[in-house]
C-alpha cells in the first residue's frame, strides 16, 4: 500500500514537473551553448502573489561616512545590473571609483572593490540597467580627460581612452545603455560645437567611436542615450536634437528653450522630455515627434525645472523645480503621458526654511513608473528632506526619505525601485565645508530578501517571511523562465528555470516564531564562480502556499 508524500516532498515533485495540463501552453525553441531546447510554458501570467505577511522593512542599507583625513563627497552614484550593484564617484581628498552591492548589511560597505585616483579633477560614474558594467569619465591628475568602461568583476578598465575636449573644458559627460554596450562621451569639440562620441564595446576595437555625433549649435548642455542605445539626446544651449546612432543621422530638433541641464529619453526614444524654464516632452509618431506636454508652474514666481526622469516606457513623467525668486520652494510634479496629451497626476511641494537653495538636483523613476526618486540640495532648516521616494500610485506624500545633514549632490534608483542609492555632501551645497555620506536605502516589502554581498569567500543570508511553522522550500537556478508561470495549488508564479537549476528545490526549515526564517550560506571561495548569475525564489507551504519574488545574486570577486 503506497503513502502520501510529505507536504514537502510533494511540493518539490510539483514545482520540478511543471504545469497543469489544462493550462494553455506556449512552446518555444531557445538555442544555449549546449544545445538547442524546446521549452513550454503557459501563454498567460497569473495575478501577482498576496502581501508576505512579514515583508522586508523601508530601511537603509548601509550608509558610508567618509572616514577622518579624507573628507571625500559622492558625488556620482549610480545603481546598476538591475538593482544588486551600487557604483560611487569619490571626489574632493579621497577620490576613487567603487562598486558595492546594494544588499551590503554592513556600515561602511565592504567594497567589491575599489579604484583610487588621486588628485582626480572628477569621477562620474553611469551604470548600465542591466549588466554588471559602468561608463566612467575622469580628468585625471595630469589633466587629461578619458572615457572609461569598468566590469563589476574586475577593477581594470575593459575600455580607457582620451577625448578631445575643447580647451576651455575640462572633462566630459558620460552616459551607458541598458545593456551596457554602447558608451557616450558628451562635450564641445574644437570649434565648439556640441558633439557625442559613441564607443561599441562590441566592436573590434572598442577605443575608437563607432559614430562622432556633432550638433549644428554650440555648447553642450547635457545629453542621454536611449535605453536601447540606438537613438542619442543631444541638448545644446539652444536646441534638443535626436540622432540615429547607427546612422548618425539628425532625427529630429526642437528649439525651444533648454538652458537647464535637465534631459530624459525613453527605452526606445518614442519619447524624450525636458525641464528648463518651463516643462516639455514629445512623443514620435512615424518619423517625428509632438510635443505633448507644455508647461509653468503660476505659484512660482521664476521656475526653474531643474531635474528630470520618464519610466521605460515613456508614459510616467517626473520634474522637479525650484523658484529662482524664492530659493526654498520646492515642487516635485508627475504626469501620466500618452501619444496626444499628458494628465497631471499630483504635485509635491515644500516651502522649506532657512536661507539657503534647495535646488533639486537629481530625479530617477523605475521602469514601470510606479517608484519616484528625488534629490536636492534641502535648505537651511534641512527641509525638506534631501533623498524623497514616492509611491506613483499613492500620491504625493513620500514613503521614504533621507534626511541627510547636507544637500543630495546625485541619486540613483534600481530599474525596480527597490533600492535608492544617494551620494551628498556633509553639509549644505552653499556652505564650506567637506566631506560627504553615502546612502543605500531599501524601499522593503520584499518576502523574500538578501543581506550581504554575494562574492567569493563572503556569507550572506537569505531571509523569507512568513507565518511561523511554515515550510520554507529554496529554488535556485541560473537563469529565468522567459515568462512566470503558475504552479498548481500555490499562489504566485515561478520564475525560475528549473531545468537550469542549481539544487533541486529544497526544504531549508520552518518560519520560526519571529515570522522570517534565515538561511546562512557562504559562497564559495572559487574564482571560476566569479560572473555567474544565481536566482533564488523561495515558497512557504502555509495556507495556501506561495512562492515569493526571485532575487538575483551576481557573484563577485
Amino acid at each position: 500500500m503506497s503513502r502520501p508524500l510529505p507536504a514537502a516532498l510533494l511540493v518539490c515533485s510539483i514545482l520540478t514537473s511543471g504545469t497543469l495540463a489544462a493550462q494553455e501552453v506556449r512552446t518555444w525553441v531557445e538555442t544555449r551553448t549546449e544545445g538547442v531546447f524546446v521549452r513550454t510554458a503557459p501563454a498567460h501570467v497569473p495575478a501577482a502573489p498576496l502581501a508576505n505577511p512579514n515583508p522586508s522593512p523601508i530601511a537603509t542599507r548601509w550608509t558610508w561616512n567618509n572616514p577622518p583625513g579624507q573628507p571625500w563627497i559622492s558625488e556620482y552614484v549610480s545603481v546598476g545590473n538591475r538593482g544588486t550593484l551600487a557604483w560611487v564617484g569619490q571626489t574632493l581628498n579621497a577620490q576613487m571609483l567603487a562598486v558595492c552591492s546594494t544588499t551590503e548589511d554592513n556600515s561602511p560597505p565592504v567594497p567589491v572593490w575599489t579604484v583610487p585616483m588621486p588628485g582626480y579633477g572628477t569621477v562620474i560614474v553611469r551604470a548600465a540597467d542591466d549588466a554588471p558594467v559602468a561608463a566612467v569619465s575622469v580628468r585625471t591628475s595630469a589633466g587629461v580627460p578619458e572615457l572609461r568602461a569598468y566590469r563589476a568583476y574586475q577593477s581594470t578598465p575593459l575600455l580607457q581612452t582620451v577625448l578631445p575636449l575643447n580647451a576651455n573644458q575640462l572633462w566630459a559627460e558620460c552616459d551607458i545603455d541598458d545593456a551596457g554596450r554602447y558608451l557616450t562621451a558628451g562635450y564641445d569639440n574644437a570649434s565648439g560645437h556640441a558633439t557625442v562620441a559613441v564607443y561599441d564595446l562590441l566592436s573590434a576595437n572598442p577605443t575608437v567611436p563607432v559614430q562622432v555625433l556633432t550638433s549644428t549649435t554650440s555648447g553642450h548642455r547635457e545629453h542621454r542615450i536611449s535605453g536601447d542605445g540606438k537613438t542619442v539626446l543631444i541638448a545644446t544651449h539652444r536646441s534638443d536634437a535626436l540622432y540615429d546612432v547607427a546612422t548618425g543621422n539628425l532625427l529630429f530638433e526642437d528649439g525651444s528653450a533648454v538652458s537647464v541641464d535637465a534631459h530624459t529619453i525613453a527605452h526606445s526614444a518614442d519619447t524624450f522630455a525636458r525641464g528648463g524654464f518651463d516643462v516639455g516632452a514629445w512623443k514620435r509618431s512615424g518619423t517625428s515627434w509632438n510635443r505633448v506636454l507644455t508647461f509653468n508652474d503660476a505659484t512660482l514666481g521664476f521656475g526653474i525645472y531643474t531635474a528630470c526622469a520618464l519610466s521605460k516606457d515613456g508614459t510616467t513623467y517626473a520634474v522637479a523645480a525650484t523658484d529662482a525668486n524664492t530659493y526654498q520652494l520646492f515642487r516635485v510634479f508627475v504626469w501620466r503621458l500618452t501619444s496626444t496629451g499628458s494628465t497631471l497626476l499630483w504635485t509635491y511641494q515644500s516651502a522649506g526654511s532657512g536661507t539657503l537653495q534647495t535646488t533639486p538636483t537629481a530625479v530617477s523613476v523605475s521602469d514601470d513608473g510606479r517608484w519616484i526618486g528625488v534629490g536636492s540640495w534641502g535648505t537651511g532648516g534641512n527641509t525638506p528632506p534631501e533623498a524623497l521616494l514616492f509611491d506613483r500610485d499613492a500620491g504625493n506624500v513620500p514613503v521614504a526619505t533621507i534626511d541627510a545633514p547636507g544637500s543630495v549632490f546625485d541619486l540613483d534608483l534600481a530599474p525596480d525601485g527597490q533600492f535608492l542609492l544617494a551620494g551628498t555632501k556633509a553639509v549644505h551645497a552653499n556652505t564650506f565645508g567637506n566631506g560627504g555620506i553615502a546612502y543605500c536605502l531599501d524601499r522593503g516589502g520584499q518576502g523574500h530578501r538578501a543581506k550581504g554581498t554575494p562574492a567569493i569567500g563572503r556569507g550572506v543570508i537569505w531571509e523569507t517571511g512568513g507565518n511561523p511553522g511554515e515550510p520554507v522550500v529554496l529554488l535556485t537556478a541560473t537563469a529565468l523562465l522567459p515568462i512566470p508561470v503558475p504552479v498548481p495549488g500555490f499562489v504566485g508564479t515561478l520564475e525560475l528555470d528549473l531545468s537550469q537549476s542549481v539544487l533541486p528545490p529544497i526544504v531549508v526549515g520552518t518560519v520560526p516564531a519571529g515570522g522570517v526564517h534565515a538561511l546562512a550560506l557562504t559562497i564559495p571561495n572559487a574564482p571560476s564562480a566569479v560572473g555567474v548569475n544565481l536566482w533564488s525564489q523561495t515558497a512557504r507551504l502555509g495556507s495556501p502556499p506561495e512562492i515569493e519574488n526571485k532575487l538575483l545574486h551576481p557573484i563577485l570577486p
